[in-house]
């Protein structure tokens, strides 16, 4: 059913889940859905949504519609369905992530060897079921914690990602404007500090059923700017004096 509300931008009802009995009931039964969902879909994993739920657990959510930002550093994002954006930071990497040995748990340092670039990127929000990201948890995880797309936008370099982390003064900042109507002003700031956490935290606890992190894959952490709703004819530039510049234009 996920998989059909992919292909026909038609969402879920929420009562009717509830009515059927089709909410899983835990993280795991969650995690088993989505899979089962994106291997009914039939596209590639390109990336991964990764975030920690308020107890510390890692939780993971296939990337199936990722683009990158042409030479000018702008994308054109023309699949519908789109709610909302979120600034973010995400790696890519430039080797398969195996799982840890035992007694052995990935630190910062291992995890920042296995990432070739880390870039600016936008994650687009849209979800599948109409309950939006009021549902239950469990069921959030099987829609992809409402993933649309992705933009990967342009390099930056690991310095940033230290001063996200350390919150160092004075402190970064960042905009996003629609058509010259300001969306956002301030200074970035990660859910947990540092946007790495929530990578060595999956790293350390693979729990996906679709393969885990793989070369060539990218991870994303968490939001910069909080969520940004916008419209279909959004017209988006995101800058700051360290983070770089780049435009998503949504047709």
């Amino acid at each position: 059913m996920l998989a059909e509300a992919e292909r026909t931008g038609k969402a879920l009802s929420l009562q009717f889940l509830q009515s059927a009995g089709l909410i899983p009931g835990t993280i795991s039964a969650g995690m088993a859905a989505q899979a089962d969902a994106t291997k009914a879909i039939g596209r590639n994993v390109a990336g991964w949504k990764l975030a920690l739920t308020p107890t510390g657990t890692a939780i993971a959510a296939p990337i199936l519609d990722a683009l990158s930002v042409n030479d000018t550093d702008c994308a054109e994002v023309g699949k519908p369905g789109a709610k909302a954006i979120e600034v973010e930071v995400c790696f890519r990497f430039n080797r398969d992530v195996p799982p840890p040995r035992s007694g052995h748990p990935y630190s910062r340092e291992d995890a920042i060897g296995m990432i070739g670039s880390i870039h600016l990127g936008i994650e687009l929000i849209g979800f599948r079921i109409d309950g939006n990201s009021d549902i239950p948890l469990p069921l959030f995880l099987a829609d992809r914690l409402g993933n649309h797309s992705y933009v990967i936008g342009p390099g930056i370099s690991r310095d940033l990602v230290d001063r996200l982390a350390s919150q160092e003064e004075p402190p970064l900042s960042l905009c996003v404007d629609d058509r010259g109507i300001e969306q956002f002003s301030g200074a970035p700031r990660h859910p947990q500090g540092d946007p790495l956490l929530p990578l060595i935290a999956f790293m350390n606890n693979p729990c996906d059923r679709l393969g885990g992190l793989r070369e060539g894959q990218f991870a994303t952490t968490g939001s910069l700017c909080g969520v940004i709703p916008v419209q279909s004819s959004s017209d988006l530039h995101v800058h700051g004096p360290m983070l770089s510049h780049m435009r998503l234009v949504m047709t």
